[in-house]
């Protein structure tokens, strides 16, 4: 973990992959349209459409 923290220090763009990474992608866009709905004093609009996901391991 601290070598990770060291990474992130300045903030590098994440890569995320479209099949593993989709809630972290969902968390981000939710993450960024809660925080300009609070900024524009606006009423939140949830950005992820609905969507199954199916994983095979």
């Amino acid at each position: 973990m601290a070598m990770q923290a060291v990474g992130l220090a300045d903030d590098p763009p994440l890569m995320l992959i479209d099949d593993a990474d989709t809630q972290a992608k969902w968390y981000y866009r939710l993450k960024k349209e809660w925080a300009a709905s609070r900024a524009e004093g606006r009423a939140f609009v949830n950005p992820v459409k609905e969507r199954v996901l199916r994983w095979r391991s």
